[in-house]
């Protein structure tokens, strides 16, 4: 009985013996370099591709497993890295393969750039919405709303503004005061007169063409000047096109 159980044990330290010497083992350390300093890095994910035999890395970065004699690819993972692929790593029967290895940041670095977003002041949505966000008494009149009704100058789309009219080669008029109690812009800026006798240039100058919305201001504010009790006529123009346009008239 005794002999029995001697040859049993002597066969299976055989078997665990020639086991052994036909796996060998891959080891080594996982580390990340952050900010200029090399960090281990815990629960990273080691596995031969294509199977689930593999390691994960302790709080030191280390980790270690058997594997059968062969040629392998080595994958490192972990979340917020990249995922690397060591290929054609060599196990040889009875040792162990050193592999070390560094991992990167998954992020993606671009560079700084903005958005810049155009408001289309063409249109009577658009108007509407800043008339109801400002302070100011004004009333505006966009370049489709002119194309729509046929108008072919400012002087035109004056007429269609409420407390507006315009005497003579296109003279602004606002509630009743003339002249001299208006100014004129283009743009923001002061408009000055072709004629020494008027304060505001006629209106009838500017073709709808080149017209993106007129703006009135019958009230006081801070970036036109105070030199005016009827109001504030402003011509916007519209932005310079990217590409030339051909128009032809018959």
């Amino acid at each position: 009985m005794k002999m029995k159980k001697t040859i049993t044990t002597a066969l299976l330290l055989t078997i665990a013996l020639f086991s052994m010497a036909q796996t060998g083992a891959i080891s080594g350390t996982v580390t990340e370099k952050t900010s200029g300093t090399v960090q281990a890095v815990p629960f990273c994910n080691v596995i031969l591709a294509g199977t689930s035999t593999g390691a994960t890395t302790d709080y030191d970065g280390n980790y270690s497993f058997y594997v059968e004699a062969g040629t392998y690819d080595v994958v490192f993972s972990y979340i917020g890295l990249r995922t690397d692929t060591i290929k054609g790593v060599k196990v040889y029967a009875g040792s162990t393969v050193m592999l070390d290895h560094s991992m990167a940041s998954n992020a993606i670095n671009i560079e700084t750039f903005e958005v810049v977003v155009i408001a289309d002041r063409e249109s009577e949505k658009i108007l509407m919405m800043e008339r109801k966000q400002t302070a100011e008494l004004t009333q505006s009149i966009g370049a489709k709303e002119l194309k729509s009704k046929g108008l072919g100058d400012a002087a035109e789309g004056a007429k269609k503004v409420v407390g507006l009219s315009v005497v003579g080669s296109g003279y602004l008029y606002v509630r009743g005061l003339g002249d001299r109690y208006n100014s004129a812009y283009l743009n923001g800026m002061p408009l000055p007169s072709p004629d020494p006798d008027n304060k505001v240039p006629p209106l009838d100058i500017f073709p709808t063409d080149v017209i993106s919305n007129l703006k009135v201001t019958k009230s006081f504010a801070a970036h036109y000047y105070g030199d005016l009790t009827g109001g504030a006529f402003d011509i916007n123009t519209k932005q310079m096109p990217d590409e030339g346009i051909l128009k032809v008239n018959y």
